[in-house]
């Protein structure tokens, strides 16, 4: 696909907008259209949600879409999700989409753009010079949960045997100098004076 096609750029602004464009999605093995078409049906219509789009005219279908929010009381907007159609070449589609991304976000006061990234994010590095903030850790709530927190692990095992090794070593290193004496000591009373 070359870069002369027809592309219209858009914004979902209703749900409806997201059932025009859902059968016009790329199929994609990492793309659900209809768990992605729901997801942002639910948050479409808010003031503080983003999403553009852009559209290939000639095949009636869309070729890429950014999903951003800005939440309350911050000054950066989170990319939910960033999608291009494979097969997209150069950067010049991308590359518009996600600069009106950037406008929307500088124009209702947003200082920067953030994304939490399942895959590699190298091609946000490469692309739009993102940079490594923070590391995002995660707990995975399943069936096994209570085994999970409750049942001593082979780890937990293991850090006891640790803990008592290291104890009897402990027990068993002597101490160069004693601070205080183990004899009782006597207090000095001053025979001249008596007590009153």
């Amino acid at each position: 696909m070359s870069e002369t096609r027809r592309i219209k750029y858009l914004r979902a602004t209703t749900p409806f907008s997201i059932d025009f464009i859902k059968d016009k999605f790329t199929i994609d093995e990492s793309l659900d259209r209809d768990a992605t078409a729901d997801g942002l049906k639910s948050i479409v219509s808010r003031p503080d949600v983003y999403i553009a789009i852009a559209l290939d005219e000639d095949l009636n279908e869309a070729v890429m879409f950014i999903v951003a929010i800005a939440y309350p009381n911050q000054k950066v907007v989170n990319l939910i999700q960033v999608w291009a159609d494979p097969k997209l070449e150069g950067r010049t589609v991308q590359d518009r989409l996600f600069l009106r991304t950037c406008l929307w976000a500088e124009s209702i006061g947003r200082i920067q753009l953030r994304a939490e990234c399942d895959r590699s994010s190298d091609a946000l590095y490469r692309r739009w010079r993102f940079r490594e903030r923070s590391k995002i850790v995660a707990f995975d709530i399943g069936d096994d949960l209570a085994s999970t927190l409750f049942d001593n692990s082979k780890e937990e095992k293991e850090d006891k045997v640790e803990n008592k090794k290291k104890s009897k070593d402990e027990e068993k290193v002597e101490p160069k100098a004693k601070l205080i004496s183990e004899t009782p000591v006597e207090p000095k009373v001053d025979k001249g004076k008596e007590n009153v």
